[in-house]
């Protein structure tokens, strides 16, 4: 609810909610606990990987979506109830105004808005380099899981 009040505010900026019905919670559950407003969409059918290409930004709590952004080269918000509690993979800590491009970022509720807005502005002209993914994932000069195979084999 806080998300999407937050993206609300913002000008030309809108958010894809990748979301599984379940027995607990439904489309419709899930449409009524949310604000009456166009700037979301739910999205439960197709891809993944097709929201994400349609995407600037991902914001999650706890997932391997994280990784599957990053390796796509599109910056991550870390963002949940209790940030402080517990972090799924180590972000930037210091407010993106003054630390700049980083790939992942700890968002917190006091400046939410502020905070998103600047990040999809510092990664407006492209995405994550080389130097901003080196801690989080693995070189294309790593072996793949056929040459892995293909190793242990032999």
């Amino acid at each position: 609810i806080l998300l999407v009040n937050t993206i609300d505010q913002l000008d030309n900026i809108s958010l894809i909610i990748r979301f599984r019905p379940n027995y607990e919670c439904s489309v419709k559950s899930l449409k009524a606990l949310l604000s009456n407003t166009n700037c979301f969409e739910l999205s439960t059918k197709g891809s993944f990987s097709d929201d994400l290409l349609r995407s600037n930004m991902l914001i999650s709590y706890s997932s391997t979506c994280i990784e599957e952004a990053l390796h796509a080269r599109i910056p991550v918000g870390l963002f949940g109830a209790y940030p402080e509690r517990y972090r799924h993979i180590m972000g930037a800590v210091v407010h993106p105004r003054a630390m700049g491009r980083n790939a992942i970022y700890n968002l917190n509720h006091n400046d939410l808005a502020e905070s998103i807005s600047t990040i999809l502005d510092l990664h407006k002209n492209s995405g994550l380099s080389d130097n901003e993914l080196k801690d989080f994932i693995w070189n294309d000069n790593v072996p793949n899981t056929n040459d892995f195979i293909k190793r242990i084999s032999n």
